[in-house]
């Protein structure tokens, strides 16, 4: 998280960007924000990104979204997937 602060922290600064997306591994609980108690990844259990940013970047939306959706909207919207009508 602090590597992702840094990185984001000159452009908050600046009004340069006030709402960052998260495409983060799962589970995830959305409506909170929070890694899953249940990821395999023991360390990550629990983190709440929204508190975790905001703690660090000050006010800002925060979105997010499990990395796979991510991917596909990604290519829906911008990659290969352009135009589908059904994509995977």
């Amino acid at each position: 998280m602090d590597v992702v602060a840094r990185f984001f922290l000159p452009f908050t600064q600046q009004g340069a960007v006030n709402t960052i997306g998260i495409a983060s591994f799962g589970p995830l609980d959305q409506a909170n924000f929070t890694i899953s108690e249940t990821t395999p990844k023991v360390l990550w259990r629990g983190v709440n990104w929204h508190h975790e940013l905001h703690a660090r970047l000050g006010n800002l939306s925060v979105a997010l979204e499990t990395d796979t959706n991510a991917a596909v909207l990604a290519e829906v919207h911008h990659g290969s997937a352009k135009g589908a009508r059904v994509a995977a």
